[in-house]
């Protein structure tokens, strides 16, 4: 997620942001990755597609160092454990 986020950064995760609204497009947010369930990483919603999935990009303005829905497509809202507060 650079340039917004950098190693050492903190940030928070909360897991009930979107238990009453949905997802929106902006929003950071911490996903399990599609292809490795046991690696969790941070994207921001690029795009809500018309079949109720979300796209997701890195921040970084080169488009082939981040692993977001370029590589593995959109994800579902079942996917997005929380909205993440940057502190």
């Amino acid at each position: 997620m650079w340039p917004t986020l950098s190693d050492g950064d903190e940030v928070t995760c909360n897991p009930l942001s979107y238990s009453h609204s949905k997802p929106e497009i902006g929003d950071v947010v911490l996903v399990r990755h599609p292809f490795h369930s046991n690696l969790l990483i941070l994207k921001r919603i690029s795009e809500l597609q018309d079949d109720g999935t979300f796209s997701l990009a890195g921040d970084n303005p080169d488009p082939t160092s981040s692993d977001d829905s370029h590589n593995f497509g959109p994800v579902q809202k079942s996917a997005i454990l929380g909205k993440i507060t940057i502190n």
